[in-house]
């Protein structure tokens, strides 16, 4: 690599992290990039992700490696924490169609990240064609609506429940386009039923006229799910839950004579 392409890998920000296809656009080939790294100044994170600098930026890290990749976004738990006011989540989760492994050293080995192979959309592969994901600051992110589906996939517990409940007292309006688009593309039945029964706990308007639409009907068929066994079995919604969930979350009163 001649002195010009070294002083100009020297200029970059020392928490620079940028795409093969971003360095090759400043004029970089393959060649200059492995010799960069031979040389130390540049730090070959996997997956098209360089860095200019160790250790590396997980925003900067995060940014490059989905604009890269196409495939993964922040949601689930860590969209419902800043919807109940956290100012940083504790751990930030990535969805994602593809298997952890592929992901850059970086992200696998930082104990902020928790990678969820998420298979419950039938979306498309890039990130900019799927609906309930948005682009903010850089990042790519659920919509509200995704992140309680995402975050329900997830439940195993009681506590798993009072958090989205509580996230979802929280979200004094839903778009409601956005929702059903997101119903209609998750083919987990069981997630949606879950929606709906947590949703029918919560004291806003949003969440009693979510199920006056279609989508709501197509979504309740004649299975029955549970969380837990032995429980209380709920025959509105054909779901067996916890006991404690019942008693410590009554039903909001237009739910309770549902028309489902």
């Amino acid at each position: 690599m001649n002195m010009t392409k070294k002083e100009r890998i020297s200029q970059l920000p020392n928490n620079a992290v940028m795409t093969t296809k971003e360095l090759k656009q400043r004029g970089f080939t393959s060649q200059d990039l492995t010799r960069a790294k031979k040389e130390g100044l540049l730090v070959n994170c996997g997956h098209g992700v360089w860095a200019r600098h160790v250790p590396l930026c997980l925003h900067g890290a995060l940014k490059a490696f989905q604009k890269e990749s196409q495939s993964c976004h922040i949601g689930g738990r860590t969209i419902l924490y800043l919807l109940l006011g956290a100012p940083e989540p504790e751990r930030i989760q990535l969805f994602d169609h593809r298997e952890t492994r592929e992901y850059p050293n970086i992200l696998k080995v930082s104990l902020r990240v928790q990678a969820i192979p998420c298979r419950i959309f039938s979306d498309e592969y890039f990130l900019d064609e799927c609906c309930g994901i948005i682009e903010r600051d850089g990042l790519y992110w659920s919509t509200p609506a995704r992140a309680l589906l995402e975050s329900i996939y997830m439940i195993r517990n009681l506590d798993d429940c009072r958090i989205i409940i509580r996230a979802m007292e929280r979200l004094e309006e839903m778009d409601m386009d956005d929702l059903s688009s997101v119903m209609e593309s998750c083919h987990s039945e069981r997630v949606k039923r879950w929606f709906f029964y947590l949703a029918s706990k919560v004291s806003r308007d949003w969440t009693w006229a979510c199920t006056q639409d279609v989508v709501v009907q197509r979504a309740l068929s004649n299975s029955t799910y549970s969380l837990q066994t032995p429980g209380t079995y709920v025959p509105d919604f054909r779901i067996t839950v916890p006991e404690e969930l019942e008693r410590e979350f009554p039903r909001y009163a237009p739910f309770e004579n549902p028309c489902m």
